[in-house]
């Protein structure tokens, strides 16, 4: 059952710019957006764990986001 809200979604692809979002782009969007924030999550455990911590942190989101978006400059 998807977690994140459709009407987040549509606020948040407004405040990109889109001024009309059809529902199948928002669902589409809200079906990457939950694979994406799974796979960082997945793959920061791994720098976690490396780090022998249970707690999860921001920088081992970071390290997960770079090491899967390394060619996009914004974190």
């Amino acid at each position: 059952m998807p977690e994140l809200s459709l009407r987040a979604i549509r606020r948040l692809m407004s405040m990109a710019g889109a001024d009309r979002i059809s529902k199948k782009a928002v669902l589409r969007v809200r079906e990457i957006t939950e694979k994406i924030i799974m796979e960082i999550t997945r793959r920061a455990l791994i720098f976690m764990e490396h780090a022998h911590r249970r707690t999860l942190r921001e920088d081992d989101i970071i390290n997960a986001f770079r090491l899967m978006f390394s060619a996009l400059s914004f974190v």
